[in-house]
């Protein structure tokens, strides 16, 4: 992903990257304007078959397996991207103070707010004491990949027609995301403190790693009778799946 403006900023926690604990920017001291290194030999092959039993005219197997490649957009949705990252959002905020039964104590609804000022990503310091949200990913993307495949048998009966079904699929390196800086221990003082990560900020660490996994199992069945004596119907048997 990439931004028009290169608004795209990322908090670099891979312990190899001399950027460790600092944001670096998009097209700024070297850094490309994705600030990921991505693979580009996502093969995806994809087969299937049918073949009809030996000395049957009405015993089929079909069957099908394939490889597919996912994107982060479609698992942890767009608000976790590097766009949403300071100096480009989180720049500041205005408290008001109200007694809770008559909200215009804090705001009147004819005002405005004070406008807060944006910086450049030139200009822009990340402080410890910041709370503004930030996100980090690696520096090198791995699309998830997902692993697909059905079997299904069909028969033809002197009155109806009779298929079974099996299909399944597992996904491996799926994107998901934590709170990379949860205090790990309980203790004195105050939670923003004891973070991790507090030496280079309090605030909460989105951290985004391919760790998830997704897997699932299932079964359908249908009966059919096909068109006679005008008239025709089908019924769905009952049906099982897992998944994790």
């Amino acid at each position: 992903m990439t931004d028009t403006q290169n608004k795209l900023a990322n908090f670099v926690l891979d312990p190899s990257s001399p950027d460790f604990g600092h944001l670096i920017f998009a097209e700024l001291n070297g850094h490309s304007r994705s600030l990921m290194t991505v693979d580009a030999g996502n093969v995806a092959p994809r087969f299937g078959f049918a073949y009809r039993v030996p000395h049957t005219h009405d015993l089929i197997i079909r069957g099908g397996y394939g490889m597919f490649y996912g994107n982060p957009d479609e698992q942890i949705g767009v608000g976790a991207m590097m766009t949403h990252n300071p100096p480009f959002v989180g720049a500041g905020s205005v408290n008001l103070i109200g007694d809770k039964t008559f909200p215009s104590t804090a705001f009147s609804l004819s005002g405005s707010l004070p406008a807060t000022q944006v910086l450049s990503p030139q200009n822009f310091v990340l402080l410890p004491s910041s709370t503004a949200s930030l996100q980090s990913w690696p520096s090198y993307y791995q699309a998830p990949v997902v692993h697909q495949w059905n079997l299904s048998i069909q028969k033809e009966l002197p009155a109806a027609m009779v298929e079974v079904n099996y299909v399944g699929n597992s996904g491996y390196g799926n994107w998901n995301n934590y709170n990379g800086n949860q205090p790990v221990t309980p203790g004195p003082g105050a939670v923003g403190s004891r973070r991790p990560y507090a030496q280079y900020t309090i605030a909460t660490i989105v951290m985004n790693t391919p760790w998830n996994h997704s897997h699932y199992e299932g079964m359908t069945a249908r009966l059919e009778k096909r068109m006679s004596h005008g008239c025709t119907c089908w019924r769905a048997l009952p049906t099982g799946g897992r998944s994790t």
